[in-house]
């Protein structure tokens, strides 16, 4: 009892060694002296990170910068010619009855959506905590969007990429 307590404790490793380990030579991952070898890769992060940081800004920032500098001018249909019109973009806005009906439209559906979704989802979980009787298949049934959607994505991409064959099974 004492030896597999002590061969535990070495360098972590829960395996015994047997007499058929002696002739082995270190493993294809192993350094050979039993200790693992650490290579110092500092930069690897930064490497890793730079993708994600331009995909960031090509796609999030130039163009939100863009969007800012563009409401601060007046464009022909083309953008061909521009005017730089200050904050009279803004104040045209403010006043056209139209623009605040639709303002105001988009503001109390956005808060009917999310209280909404958010009241149904505690309704759900709440009944899902509580069901004893097919429980599983109450579960599965709460998980069953996140199963479906990847599918029929699949489906609408097969679909658009080739419109004919689409609706058949091959």
């Amino acid at each position: 009892m004492r030896r597999r307590a002590a061969a535990t404790k070495s360098c972590g490793n829960s395996r015994r060694r047997t007499r058929a380990d002696e002739g082995r030579g270190p493993g294809p991952f192993s350094p050979g002296n039993g200790k693992a070898r650490r290579i110092p890769l500092a930069w690897l992060p930064y490497a890793l990170l730079v993708p994600q940081i331009a995909v960031t800004i090509v796609f999030f920032f130039w163009p939100a910068v863009q969007a800012f500098w563009f409401s601060f001018q007046l464009q022909d249909a083309f953008g061909i010619n521009t005017e730089f019109a200050g904050l009279r973009n803004f104040a045209d806005l403010l006043r056209d009855e139209h623009y605040l009906a639709s303002f105001k439209t988009t503001a109390v559906f956005s808060l009917l959506v999310a209280a909404g979704g958010i009241a149904i989802s505690l309704a759900l979980a709440t009944m899902a905590d509580r069901v004893a009787r097919g429980a599983l298949a109450y579960k599965t049934l709460l998980i069953w969007p996140y199963a479906v959607a990847p599918r029929s994505r699949a489906c609408s991409g097969r679909s658009c990429s080739r419109p004919r064959s689409a609706s058949s099974p091959t």
